[in-house]
């Protein structure tokens, strides 16, 4: 896995849709665009579902839940606003919530404040889309848009490399607790 530099995207400079090759900007999160509002509703009403579903099968009490519910949200809408569906973003926070649990049991002598914990989780959110998509939005648009406030682009590839020593490069899960945590997550039964 590449950590040092992001891949290089030929020809990507506006919204690609959901097939592109590798997914270079996220620039329909700055969109402003009327018509882009008044079809939204029913989009940002489901997004915070999912948020709120995934952001469950993460904590274990509703305070930790509202202070972490927002910031995930964000990391599901960069997905969002690339093209990918409903389907695939929820495969991928599925990956995500078995990925944290397995570093939190790793982690028993830590405490992480909300803050750290919701940037964890958001980095874990990364590596579960590169290992789950074929196309992956670049690690500095991720940074751009969810970490710039929080930590420099060279702190974020330490975390991510800390999270995957952590964890010892065990990234598999079985793909009927995926199916299963993704069908949660969109609430079908």
């Amino acid at each position: 896995m590449i950590l040092d530099e992001d891949i290089p995207v030929t020809g990507a400079k506006t919204w690609l849709g959901p097939r592109a090759s590798t997914v270079s900007t996220v620039s329909t999160l700055c969109s402003d665009v009327e018509e882009d509002k008044s079809t939204s509703f029913e989009h940002e009403s489901r997004l915070e579902d999912i948020a709120t579903r995934f952001t469950r099968l993460l904590c274990s009490n509703t305070h930790t839940e509202q202070k972490l519910a927002p910031i995930l949200m964000r990391g599901i809408k960069v997905l969002m606003s690339c093209g990918y569906d409903y389907l695939d973003v929820s495969s991928v926070l599925a990956v995500t919530v078995e990925h944290h649990s397995s570093l939190l049991s790793r982690l028993t002598k830590t405490t992480l404040s909300d803050k750290e914990r919701s940037f964890i989780i958001l980095a874990q959110m990364f590596i579960a889309h590169t290992i789950v998509l074929d196309e992956c939005v670049v690690l500095s648009n991720w940074h751009k848009y969810l970490f710039s406030s929080y930590c420099d682009m060279n702190c974020l590839k330490r975390a991510i490399a800390r999270i995957l020593k952590r964890m010892e490069y065990t990234l598999t899960v079985e793909p009927d607790r995926v199916s299963d945590l993704a069908h949660s997550i969109l609430n079908f039964s």
